[in-house]
């Protein structure tokens, strides 16, 4: 399915308090409920030619993970699993069971949680996303310092990274949004204002180097979870991660959709945002064996 495109973004801002902080989130629109999880380095605000999409069939929640947008950035407790409780604290307080999706490290989270807690998630989709300890290590190769990925090992170090970013936050994010994008103007300079306004404030930089870091910990953690028993879609872009996703999924026992969106990079959600949408609102519509589908 292909939609056009709205114009604004449609959505208000809400705040959650879950685990003894607070969570920002961009929502609209009414009826079942739709969690969509950001990446790095981005925030809620990637999806803000998606909601509007979906905003006439669902209730949407664009989630700040914590540490990011205009959430709260505690120093600890960024592993996929704790972040995925975040999530699932929001998911229970807005009204379970969630269609959820998720990208980059969003995807990660979004995985854990559907793995995790079966009963809040219906649907999962993945974008973007290669999981901790199924293929992630493999793609970045941390460890050697491979620099098809170098900024994977660059934020594992512990303080340097921030050290070396401060002050220069807007160069820094560009890259990533120029170099992995199909087109390098999908992302505009208001964009980047927006993603620069974030990442610059006291300790978010460091909050989002964190969720590389506890790398070790998300791999032990995702082999001790099943597979989710939900519908799962993988979706890549061509000229990213394309097939990846799906076969990091599989990897893990997962049997998942796979669509691949063409003349798109690493990220759908403002690079091809019609596509996306109208992909999510088929696969969103897939019946479930268990009845969790709102």
């Amino acid at each position: 399915m292909t939609l056009p495109l709205p114009e604004g973004p449609g959505w208000r801002s809400e705040r959650l308090t879950v685990n003894d902080m607070t969570l920002h989130m961009r929502v609209a629109g009414e009826g079942p409920l739709v969690v969509l999880l950001h990446g790095w380095p981005q925030t809620s605000y990637a999806w803000r030619r998606v909601v509007p999409l979906l905003a006439d069939r669902y209730r949407i929640a664009a989630v700040d993970l914590r540490g990011c947008g205009d959430s709260d950035r505690p120093t600890t407790g960024y592993e996929k699993h704790t972040v995925a409780a975040d999530v699932a604290a929001v998911i229970e307080q807005l009204g379970s069971p969630a269609r959820v999706a998720g990208h980059d490290w969003g995807g990660a989270v979004g995985y854990v949680l559907a793995a995790g807690r079966p009963e809040l998630v219906s649907h999962y989709a993945a974008v973007e996303t290669v999981l901790p300890g199924y293929g992630l290590v493999e793609l970045a190769d941390i460890r050697r310092g491979q620099q098809h990925a170098w900024w994977m090992s660059f934020c594992t170090i512990r303080d340097v990274p921030e050290r070396l970013v401060a002050g220069r936050e807007r160069e820094f994010l560009s890259y990533f949004y120029r170099e992995h994008a199909y087109s390098p103007t999908a992302i505009e300079p208001s964009d980047v204002d927006e993603y620069t306004r974030c990442y610059s404030a006291a300790g978010a930089m460091g909050a989002g180097f964190e969720y590389y870091r506890t790398l070790d910990e998300d791999t032990e953690g995702l082999a001790a979870l099943p597979p989710p028993d939900c519908p799962l879609l993988a979706i890549g872009g061509k000229q990213r991660l394309g097939d990846l996703v799906a076969d990091s999924l599989r990897r893990h026992g997962a049997d998942p959709r796979s669509l691949v969106l063409d003349r798109c990079g690493h990220y759908p959600a403002e690079e091809q945002p019609a596509q996306l949408a109208g992909a999510l609102i088929d696969f969103f519509a897939t019946p479930t064996l268990t009845g969790r589908a709102a």
